[in-house]
């Protein structure tokens, strides 16, 4: 268990996510720090990291991004402003579809993913903490 996991648990502890994973950003080389184990958000790759933090945000609301090889929809991109992104998972085959939450600080990046039914607001209250501290304690 890294030191980086009580984050993950943390998070997980609100019960109202299903993942979570923390990167570290570094340069253009995002690595992970922690994540839930069973999730696909500490599958992601460099590339779908990059892709979603970039430069270019038209492509990014456009045609979505990747996390873990799961497909998300950009619903609100104030990555540039504050650091932030909500999205949703897609499903084309009619499932269901979940929260995400996205927040940027000085050096990670905090992604989480919330339970079926769970209201992308009750997400990013459920990440706020972990980001806030993180952010107050220089990461």
């Amino acid at each position: 268990m890294s030191g980086w996991d009580c984050y993950i648990d943390s998070m997980m502890g609100t019960k109202v996510l299903q993942d979570a994973a923390i990167f570290g950003l570094h340069e253009n080389n995002p690595s992970l720090w922690a994540g839930y184990k069973s999730g696909f958000l500490c599958k992601s790759t460099p590339q779908e990291i990059n892709m979603l933090i970039g430069q270019d945000r038209n492509a990014i609301l456009t045609k979505g991004a990747c996390l873990g090889g799961q497909k998300v929809s950009v619903i609100k991109d104030n990555y540039i402003d504050d650091g932030t992104i909500d999205a949703r998972t897609k499903n084309s085959c009619g499932g269901p579809t979940f929260a995400v939450s996205i927040s940027r600080t000085k050096s990670a990046l905090i992604m989480v993913v919330g339970k079926e039914g769970v209201h992308g607001g009750t997400v990013n209250t459920a990440v706020s903490p972990t980001v806030e501290y993180l952010t107050k304690s220089g990461y």
